[in-house]
């Protein structure tokens, strides 16, 4: 069961250059600001999950609700991106169920937002 989204979707990824610049983003909110990537990612990996959660919040009030963490095509573990693997028929042929919540992830995205919001 796949529920949130479609990888058909233009969100479904997002380009190298994006995710490195959310990567410095967040970093740099939780004052990981080493540009020595191993050394990045090993401050970000000893972080509380509560501390990064808190600085996505903070960050989504800049950048806009409907951020997003997504996968890039990197040639190991996304050769391509979904389309493409579909419009090939390179995907594995599987039964699949999909399925979406009424509102899913509005809460979350919303919090970050906080129009008329009491709490």
């Amino acid at each position: 069961n796949v529920r949130g989204g479609s990888a058909l979707s233009p969100n479904a990824v997002t380009s190298k250059k994006r995710a490195q610049e959310q990567m410095i983003n967040l970093a740099e909110e939780v004052g990981c600001t080493t540009f020595n990537k191993t050394s990045l990612l090993s401050c970000l990996r000893a972080l509380p999950a509560l501390t990064l959660n808190t600085a996505q919040t903070k960050l989504l009030t800049v950048s806009g609700p409907f951020q997003s963490w997504t996968p890039i095509v990197d040639g190991i573990y996304l050769q391509e991106t979904p389309l493409a693997t579909l419009s090939s028929g390179r995907h594995q042929k599987v039964d699949l169920l999909i399925g979406s919540a009424e509102e899913d992830g509005l809460v979350r995205r919303a919090k970050a937002i906080k129009v008329g919001w009491s709490q």
